[in-house]
């Protein structure tokens, strides 16, 4: 996870908790007094408070804040599942099985035939 970072929090990024859950309007009461907690935002439709570093406790807890990261994308070589195809070729039916595979540039899906592996017959 990416480290918080007060000054880009305060700029408006978007911020998560140590869980996932995004946390909204994250302002900073500068005018407080020292033992009050400064940093306050809206998590679940509530309002929380947090340390300045973005600890929510002086332990780790799900509730401490890291700056939002895009989740990895998945890899072409993602396979999603098979299907057999039957093709007739001068009046011949061949089987071939296909693997679905995610494709990373593009949110779509892609058929690719399975590559056959020959049998040794010194085996």
């Amino acid at each position: 996870m990416k480290p918080f970072n007060l000054e880009a929090a305060l700029r408006g990024e978007k911020v998560v908790t140590r869980d996932g859950r995004e946390v909204t309007q994250l302002v900073m009461f500068e005018d407080v007094r020292a033992e009050v907690i400064p940093l306050h935002g809206v998590l679940a439709g509530c309002i929380w408070a947090w340390q300045l570093d973005g600890s929510y406790y002086t332990t780790e807890s799900p509730f401490d804040l890291f700056m939002y990261e895009e989740p990895a994308i998945w890899k072409p070589s993602a396979c999603c599942g098979l299907r057999l195809v039957e093709k007739d070729i001068d009046g011949i039916k061949h089987r071939r099985l296909q693997q679905l595979y995610v494709n990373q540039l593009k949110p779509e899906y892609e058929w690719r035939d399975v590559p056959i592996v020959q049998e040794d017959p010194d085996v």
